[in-house]
């Protein structure tokens, strides 16, 4: 357990660091690590873990959970790149042919405030690597819509 009541670095998006790059911050033999922001309050740690854990079914009994994210119950804010969006826009008409006026990736349906990751895994580790650095290249203060971009690629 790593408690930071500071940030770490005074750079806005290196503060997401310990967030999406945890694996930096713990031994080797660590295989999970659980992030959450002050205000998220978990009742469950082992029901969390237990849940992180689990496989997704296939016939062949291979994939696994990468990373436990929240779901947004609506209330929660979410700062906008209006240039990251579009782009975004832009990818996804141009990879799937089609303009839905009401669709804005999983956006609204993330929140990221607390997260699950294994640690262990390289395609886990790529895929964090691949949100952080949408964060880093948008300058983005939020890590919601690189999170959304990024599972729709890794899809």
């Amino acid at each position: 357990l790593i408690l930071v009541d500071k940030p770490l670095f005074h750079d806005k998006q290196l503060v997401m660091l310990p967030k999406l790059s945890p694996g930096r911050f713990f031994a080797k033999t660590v295989e999970m690590a659980v992030f959450t922001e002050p205000h998220v309050y978990v009742y469950d740690i082992e029901g969390l873990l237990s849940e992180a854990s689990k496989y997704p079914y296939n016939q062949q009994g291979t994939g696994a959970t990468a990373l436990l994210i929240g779901k947004n119950d609506g209330t929660a804010y979410i700062p906008r790149n209006k240039d990251q969006t579009a782009a975004y826009r832009m990818i996804h008409i141009k990879s799937t042919d089609y303009l839905d006026p009401n669709r804005d990736g999983f956006v609204h349906e993330i929140d990221s405030s607390f997260l699950v990751h294994h640690l262990g895994k390289e395609d886990v580790r790529s895929f964090r690597c691949d949100v952080f650095s949408e964060v880093l290249g948008w300058k983005s203060d939020s890590d919601i819509e690189a999170f959304s971009f990024v599972s729709g690629l890794h899809d």
